[in-house]
């Protein structure tokens, strides 16, 4: 009977080696990476993103509604972060999906002003209304490549100034912050953002 349960802690000893080994080998966590909406595959014109398994993720508003915090922030859009594992069964064309990015707007300028931000996948923001030191975040709700030319449109609410816009190529994932000066020029002034070469432009085909 002894040398029965010895073998049998011996065995259960091999098993949980190795699943620790595993769960080891698997918390390298991917960062950036939005979790897909059910198991149907994102489309980068005709390309596929890969499906994701989610561990864990934090969900802000929706885009179709703004919310200010405790903090003065005002928060529009849909973003989630969370550790990823990417599934070993589906190849990646587009680097990342529009989602992985967002872009935070603070105004120094003493007029009212509305921001409004195009997305490579065609997406567009509702208008962002933006008060004097006032912060707003956007990130697209809609599924789609990331990876391209961004336009930011600054205008004045009132109508007596310009608008003012700026275009930039994101090859990459991340945050980007932006200020809005006193003639509404909006300038991109710090980022926590991840430049993936390699796979940042969406492939039209396989």
């Amino acid at each position: 009977f002894l040398s029965s349960l010895l073998s049998y802690a011996i065995r259960l000893l091999h098993l949980l080696v190795f699943y620790f080994r595993d769960i080891e080998h698997w918390s390298i966590a991917e960062m950036f990476i939005v979790e897909s909406q059910g198991s149907s595959p994102f489309f980068c014109g005709a390309s596929r993103f890969a499906s994701l398994s989610s561990q864990e993720s934090i969900e802000s508003d929706n885009v179709s509604e703004c919310s200010t915090s405790s903090n003065g922030l005002t928060r529009c859009g849909k973003l989630r972060r969370s550790t990823k594992s990417l599934s070993k069964e589906q190849s990646i064309d587009c680097g990342a999906e529009a989602r992985q990015i967002e872009l935070i707007f603070t105004s120094w300028s003493p007029s009212i002003c509305s921001i409004r931000v195009s997305v490579p996948s065609g997406e567009e923001s509702l208008p962002l209304r933006l008060t004097h030191n006032q912060s707003i975040r956007f990130s697209p709700s809609l599924p789609g490549c990331g990876h391209g030319n961004w336009t930011i449109t600054v205008e004045d609410e009132d109508g007596s100034m310009k608008s003012q816009s700026m275009s930039l190529s994101l090859e990459g994932v991340g945050t980007l912050f932006f200020t809005v000066d006193s003639q509404f020029h909006p300038r991109l002034v710090s980022q926590q953002f991840l430049t993936l070469p390699h796979t940042a432009l969406c492939s039209s085909q396989r």
